[in-house]
């Protein structure tokens, strides 16, 4: 059976954060398209934190700010102190923010957030959209609480330019049940060597999650459709990981069961992140030896698609892989636009989606049916030190 890819989109394209009985139904919607193919499909369960705000203020002598509290970071109950703007991550301004709320310019990354926690800074704000909630990757260093506030706001703020902030932020943990989709089809010659392709069921709170990650589950689902009529050599797991968007718990929770033997049966991870956006920029972060990028590189200029092979490396999936010594590769089509756009089917090209598989699909026949798999078991040093820094 053909899979019609904005049929399934369509499907898809509804609200369903980490943990909720809407990101169940998303699974149910995968399990059933593998179910029509005449196939069976277990969705596994498992528990994850979650964090729910109570209350988040900000206010200063003058105004109010309308602030939504970052899941994660912990509580502030009334903290008083002076604001500090942090523009970079650079140590000369090191001394001014211990004691502060410190408004931070651009996007919240690692070195900024290890300069607030160094620095003893008491609670931060950031006008980056994005953040929902705290990443794991910083909670190993501590927490500190944070807010995000409008562009427009921070930019008052800064004018503003107040003797003292008060800042209020109530959360609690509460518990929820994740579910990731796996199906595996197994290999005509070499079953005890697994491909693994992965993307996300999950959406981030008040998204439809059509282009993130909509897209990618039902590429997945593409290729699920190739190969079941293409049997490969390789064995092929299909994973829809859930709760992504909660600190990419769906992958961790599956690599932590697996024991190393069945590990060491992965020899190659791909990760579908998001992809068919009508404008952007293809990437492809690559996690594995430097010949890969380059062959990378190599096929997209043979097919005339063009593709930025970057050594930025956003946490996925794939980077859990390849912290497993797994090869990996993150493929994503990222938006141009400045300010965040809302996530709808209005964003996807169809045609885009096409050329995408048409690319991919090419290198996994190549990869699955190699009598020699060409993917060697290396993650660079380098990469591995960028790894270590970002999960």
């Amino acid at each position: 059976m053909a899979i019609d890819m904005y049929e399934i989109l369509s499907q898809l394209a509804f609200n369903r954060p980490s943990g909720s009985t809407e990101e169940l139904k998303a699974a149910a919607i995968i399990r059933n398209q593998i179910l029509n193919e005449g196939k069976n499909c277990d969705i596994s369960s498992y528990d994850i934190v979650d964090y729910e705000v109570v209350a988040a203020s900000l206010t200063s002598d003058m105004r109010e700010y309308k602030v939504e509290g970052i899941k994660g970071s912990g509580n502030a109950n009334q903290i008083s102190a002076p604001l500090y703007f942090m523009e970079n991550s650079s140590d000369q301004d090191s001394f001014k923010l211990r004691g502060k709320i410190v408004l931070i310019e651009g996007s919240l990354d690692y070195e900024k957030y290890l300069k607030l926690i160094n620095c003893k800074a008491i609670a931060f704000i950031t006008y980056d959209q994005t953040i929902n909630e705290l990443d794991s990757k910083f909670i190993k260093y501590g927490t500190i609480p944070g807010v995000k506030i409008s562009k427009e706001d921070a930019r008052q703020l800064i004018k503003d330019n107040p003797l003292f902030l008060t800042l209020n932020l109530d959360q609690r943990s509460t518990f929820k049940t994740g579910r990731n989709v796996i199906y595996e089809l197994r290999g005509t010659t070499f079953p005890n060597e697994v491909i693994a392709l992965t993307s996300s069921l999950d959406s981030y709170p008040n998204s439809l999650g059509a282009y993130d990650s909509g897209t990618g589950c039902v590429m997945l689902l593409k290729f699920f459709s190739y190969f079941i009529q293409n049997p490969p050599k390789r064995t092929i797991r299909f994973i829809w990981f859930g709760s992504e968007k909660n600190n990419d718990t769906g992958s961790k929770n599956y690599l932590e069961e697996l024991d190393q033997e069945e590990i060491d049966k992965i020899i190659f991870c791909l990760t579908i992140d998001k992809c068919g956006l009508a404008l952007g920029k293809t990437t492809i972060n690559v996690y594995a030896e430097h010949a890969l990028a380059n062959y990378i590189s190599y096929e997209s200029k043979i097919a005339s698609y063009p593709i930025h092979v970057t050594s930025k490396h956003p946490l996925s999936a794939a980077v859990f892989f390849s912290k497993k010594e797994i090869p990996s590769l993150l493929f994503s089509k990222l938006s141009t636009m400045k300010e965040k756009e809302e996530d709808n089917l209005n964003l996807i090209s169809m045609e885009a989606m096409e050329k995408t598989y048409q690319f991919l699909i090419n290198i996994l026949m190549k990869f699955s049916n190699a009598d020699t798999f060409p993917v060697k078991r290396i993650i660079p040093d380098e990469v591995k030190e960028i790894l270590n820094k970002i999960s």
